[in-house]
């Protein structure tokens, strides 16, 4: 759900909608299903036009907010929160238990790893040629491989292929 409707990226952009777009949007926002949405809004229309009419109506939003970047900004959804949930991933710590008793907090490895794992994709890079070293629980190396894929100097081999 939206953090807050109170800012002034959300004001701008409600001015400039309907009614009936802004129903859409707040119900695409909350399933991300542009058929459901127009459905719900026009339940006289037939699914097969919703999903065009859905469709229609998703990009006439867009084009009166000015781009999808500033629809997505406006929700709390664009790259600033991206980003800083990656950020607040890379550093998650967990509070670890044995048989009731806390043995303290721990680097959490699996959220982490799923945020280096995101960041590598973000840059371009899918399994396959580099190397991601974080330790584990037990001290040990955690090794995922990457392989680039489009970047300027990356001819997309690389490696051996094995993921670790």
């Amino acid at each position: 759900m939206v953090e807050s409707h109170e800012s002034q990226k959300y004001l701008d952009i409600v001015r400039v909608l309907s009614v009936k777009e802004r129903r859409f949007l707040a119900l695409y926002i909350e399933d991300m299903n542009a058929t459901k949405a127009y459905q719900v809004v026009s339940p006289e229309v037939k699914i097969t036009s919703a999903a065009t009419l859905g469709h229609r109506t998703l990009n006439r939003i867009k084009r009166k907010v000015g781009g999808t970047e500033k629809l997505l900004e406006a929700f709390n959804l664009g790259l600033d929160r991206l980003f800083g949930e990656i950020h607040r991933k890379l550093n998650a710590m967990e509070t670890r238990y044995y048989q009731a008793e806390r043995l303290g907090i721990f680097e959490d490895n699996k959220t982490q790893m799923d945020a280096v794992e995101l960041l590598a994709v973000l840059h371009g890079f899918k399994r396959g040629s580099i190397d991601a070293h974080l330790s584990n629980a037990d001290g040990g190396p955690l090794i995922i491989r990457y392989e680039a894929v489009g970047l300027i100097g990356g001819n997309g081999e690389g490696g051996n292929g094995e993921d670790a």
